[in-house]
């Protein structure tokens, strides 16, 4: 009716055209943090997101990582104390801490966010790649090498250590020490460094007191200064040689006896853990030492076990 009598020229067809506008989301994300990063090796990534608007029943990431273990996997994200705003913090695989580039994305409600990229900054680290085993002439074992960074020998054994490092590297050392964290470190040796390959020869001795130390790791630092926040550790094990045992099983107490007697000894001698070499009677005539009389020596009758004789 208005058209009909007003001057005015009036489109009847206007109310009919339909808009092509975006329809509103009901959550608006206002920012991610951090967005793009780029963090150490091994470290944890805490990630918030500021929302406005209707508050969704989820807040998710979504991630994808580089090696296709998990792709678009959804975790939950939680609420602060600050009002609309949420957060996670991602912990690695096995909680160790991230290890590799990933991609992550915000889902809250019916909005989503860009997608962002997180690159994982790989720390200088090494790993043993050979350990070569020298033990002792009366040990009468062959040199031996092995692949595993874990140490098992006798004790004094001479180790020869090779390993590799992922990048350059400017100095390095093996630390030992008595427990898996490394709260009290205890012997050092240095190692030779020529580019990324490492290497180390020691000793593996006891204490004073009997005991030896139970793990080690390499400890470095690269051309740029930076140094490996959680070397691997191996473990040490050393074996104590036990000293060989002797008897005198005949007399068996002092002895008082003519100058002219016969006195007849019985002895016996054997090693816990390897051959024996010699067997040699001390004698001190008055006082004054006399030559050692040699009862067995292996050169002549080979390596034994255990020996027994009379003299």
């Amino acid at each position: 009716l208005y058209a009909v009598i007003s001057p005015k020229s009036i489109n009847l067809l206007r109310p009919l055209y339909l808009s092509n506008a975006a329809v509103a989301t009901r959550t608006r994300i206002l920012k991610v943090t951090p967005g793009d990063a780029t963090i150490p090796a091994g470290t944890e990534l805490e990630i918030t997101v500021d929302l406005s608007g209707k508050s969704p029943d989820d807040v998710t990431v979504m991630y994808s990582t580089r090696d296709q273990r998990f792709v678009n996997e959804r975790l939950s994200m939680h609420s602060t104390e600050d009002h609309g705003r949420y957060h996670i913090i991602m912990l690695g695989d096995g909680d160790r801490g991230l290890r590799q580039k990933f991609t992550y994305q915000i889902i809250a409600g019916d909005a989503s966010s860009d997608v962002f990229q997180v690159s994982v900054d790989q720390p200088p680290t090494a790993s043993v790649t050979e350990l070569a085993y020298m033990y002792r002439d009366y040990m009468a074992l062959p040199p031996r090498k092995t692949e595993n960074g874990n140490i098992d020998v006798w004790e004094g054994t001479e180790i020869e250590l090779k390993a590799e490092a992922n990048v350059p590297i400017a100095s390095a050392r093996l630390v030992f020490s008595d427990e898996p964290t490394f709260e009290t470190p205890a012997e050092e040796v240095p190692l030779t460094v020529a580019g990324d390959k490492l290497f180390g020869q020691f000793h593996m001795r006891l204490r004073e007191d009997g005991t030896s130390p139970r793990f080690y790791q390499i400890q470095l630092e690269d051309l740029d200064g930076r140094t490996d926040p959680d070397p691997t550790v191996y473990a040490v094990n050393v074996q104590p040689d036990q000293p060989p045992i002797v008897q005198l099983l005949d007399p068996i107490r002092d002895l008082r006896v003519p100058a002219n007697a016969v006195v007849s000894l019985l002895a016996r001698a054997e090693d816990p853990d390897f051959l024996l070499r010699s067997v040699k009677l001390m004698i001190e005539v008055n006082g004054e030492p006399r030559i050692a009389e040699p009862l067995f020596d292996a050169t002549r009758s080979g390596l034994k076990k255990s020996w027994s004789g009379q003299w």
